[in-house]
């Protein structure tokens, strides 16, 4: 999977932070966060949609993401003109451009910190691991391959369900004929068996049914409304005999739903879980809905309203749990303030509906919130110590004003 290349590139490398003030430090952080901002950064804006809900004193209304949308159109040329655009496109360009912007190189460049093996809060709510097992069929030699993945993709059918899917994706594939397989071990091309499987299980499965097929003979992509069905409570069976925890169960948190009978147009809708309901996010409009009206987003030939992309949570997974950024000696309550804001995670699986971006009047509104259990929020991002040192990012308040004048007095 490929990254896009939307970081922020920082050529000079500041000191090393252990010869540096704190006060050093929060002015060095500041100016870069500034530099966030001056850059137009998706994920700068996407923090300020969800801020703008979280800090809604009415808890009623709807926020516009203009801003948002102007900035990925202007990123991405794929999201530009008034054609309707695909969500899970839309998904896999966020994830990846928001992992690539919070590598520690567009950060805070911290030395002895290596790309590859850096882990995001991106990676560690949706990143996954798959197998590409090869078993050559002369010698049995297996040869195996892991790639990492945000969404998983995968093929479907009529009359089927989720499980089903899984199973598929896995199934065995024969490489033979002008397919065959390059065998180190024989020096030579074999009849081989290729399957895919999952090393490592995402802490949040983001999951794509592939709805859309191009047709050779009407020379374009139709939808396949086929009727799949998808549990509330999901475990996976194709899981490598080497992984961890293979029965780990999975919780249905949210349901993007395309509505409409191709690629080209459209609308999608979300269903969220809430405390002990389910909500309909349509644009502005949010309302509960009863958990049997799930069902009917299961598809059929003569129904439309489909399933499209599903996020299935680990039951002993909880977003509270990510270890947090935080000054240990201060101990300070993050204020609601707080640019990195954790309404941002708890909150992507909803994007995806926000994806007609020829339109101004996209709207999230303060329903379409994916409550914890707690209804306080903890604003806090994975843990990096810095020689010994940890900065509370989260205590910082990044007005303009305060900014400029933390630069002012440094």
């Amino acid at each position: 999977m490929e990254s896009s290349n939307t970081g922020i590139n920082i050529e000079q490398k500041p000191p090393k932070l252990s010869k540096r003030s704190n006060k050093a430090v929060v002015t060095e952080t500041l100016k870069i966060v500034k530099e966030f901002e001056a850059e137009e950064s998706l994920l700068w804006e996407l923090k300020s949609v969800f801020l703008q809900i979280s800090t809604n004193k009415k808890k009623q209304g709807s926020v516009t993401p203009k801003r948002f949308i102007d900035i990925l159109q202007k990123k991405n040329e794929i999201f530009r003109g008034t054609m309707h655009q695909d969500a899970q496109e839309f998904l896999n360009y966020l994830l990846n451009s928001i992992s690539e912007i919070v590598q520690p190189k567009s950060l805070l460049n911290v030395e002895n910190i290596q790309k590859k093996t850096y882990s995001t809060w991106i990676h560690e709510l949706f990143e996954g691991i798959l197998t590409n097992e090869i078993k050559c069929l002369n010698c049995e030699n297996i040869t195996c391959r892991d790639e990492s993945f945000f969404d998983l993709s995968v093929d479907v059918e009529h009359n089927t369900s989720i499980s089903a899917c899984l199973r598929n994706f896995s199934s065995s594939e024969r490489l033979c004929q002008k397919n065959k397989f390059y065998c180190d071990t024989c020096c030579g091309l074999q009849e081989a068996e290729k399957r895919m499987k999952i090393k490592r299980a995402p802490n949040i499965l983001a999951l794509h049914l592939k709805r859309f097929k191009y047709e050779e003979k009407l020379n374009r992509y139709v939808k396949l409304p086929y009727r799949v069905l998808f549990p509330t409570e999901l475990r996976l069976s194709n899981m490598t005999d080497k992984a961890e925890n293979p029965d780990r169960l999975y919780n249905l948190i949210a349901v993007t739903i395309h509505i409409g009978n191709g690629p080209y147009h459209g609308h999608y809708v979300t269903v969220v879980r809430g405390n002990n309901t389910w909500l309909m996010c349509d644009d502005e409009n949010v309302e509960p809905i009863n958990e049997l009206v799930l069902q009917t987003f299961f598809g059929d030939l003569n129904n439309y309203r489909c399933g499209y992309i599903f996020f299935y949570q680990a039951d002993d997974f909880k977003v509270d749990s990510m270890i947090t950024i935080r000054d240990t000696s201060k101990q300070k309550r993050p204020s609601k303030e707080n640019v990195m804001d954790e309404s941002i995670t708890n909150n992507l699986t909803i994007a995806t509906s926000t994806t007609h971006t020829s339109s101004n009047t996209n709207q999230l509104t303060s329903n379409t919130i994916l409550q914890n259990d707690s209804n306080e929020q903890d604003n806090s991002l994975s843990e990096l110590n810095l020689d010994s040192e940890s900065i509370d990012l989260t205590t910082f308040n990044l007005s303009d004003d305060n900014i400029e004048k933390n630069q002012t007095s440094s």
